[in-house]
């Protein structure tokens, strides 16, 4: 199925609610107000491999020192990755949030300047077509769907194609290096408008309606 982002919660927002949401986020996170913000949203487990991207991070940060990691999620390995915060000298640029709603998430994607995804594998990600709905650009590995909507143009982000630290962080500065356009948000939305319910379930929904006509004979 294709993948999709459901419209009523993954928007734009208004460019007022956009600034509003990054200044209080910062303010609610107690960093500074011209910090760079990389989102990474999902359960922290393997799969989505978040000590790889910590230690992008860490290289990430050695450049830019006003830049922060925001990780939303629980799972398996959140002791493991606040371990690895503090051992790889990044404890105080991490912000671990926990488990949040859908709504509060997509008002995290607006707030944040980068969503960023480190899974292993993904027949989405989720995540990634989220984020863009909302107006933010995604890094990615080249996994699940979100290799050719990246690859459509930088705006959007980077499809990151060696999977080590190094291109990860390179492909993060590279996001967060570009000077922000207030076009932007609306081109990384109009990248993924076609990927809603309505038009991803249709084929679901069409297959359940023949076996509904079947078994009625």
């Amino acid at each position: 199925l294709m993948q999709w982002a459901d419209p009523l919660v993954f928007n734009l927002g208004t460019a007022e609610e956009r600034v509003e949401g990054a200044i209080r986020l910062r303010e609610d996170l107690g960093l500074p107000a011209a910090s760079k913000i990389v989102l990474l949203a999902g359960r922290v487990e393997p799969q989505k491999d978040p000590l790889l991207l910590l230690r992008a991070f860490a290289e990430l940060a050695e450049a830019m020192p006003d830049v922060y990691l925001l990780m939303v999620g629980e799972g398996e390995l959140s002791p493991a990755v606040e371990a690895a915060a503090h051992a790889l000298g990044v404890a105080e640029s991490v912000r671990l949030m926990g488990s949040v709603s859908r709504r509060e998430l997509a008002r995290l994607y607006r707030a944040c300047d980068v969503d960023a995804c480190s899974s292993a594998f993904e027949s989405g990600p989720r995540t990634a077509f989220e984020a863009l709905a909302c107006g933010t650009p995604v890094v990615s590995f080249d996994i699940g769907q979100i290799g050719p909507i990246l690859d459509r143009d930088p705006k959007l982000g980077v499809l990151v194609r060696h999977r080590d630290t190094g291109s990860l962080a390179a492909a993060l500065a590279q996001v967060l290096s570009r000077p922000f356009d207030p076009e932007d948000p609306a081109y990384c939305a109009a990248s993924v408008r076609e990927h809603i319910p309505e038009r991803s379930l249709a084929e679901l929904f069409r297959r359940y309606q023949m076996w509904q006509d079947d078994a009625r004979g």
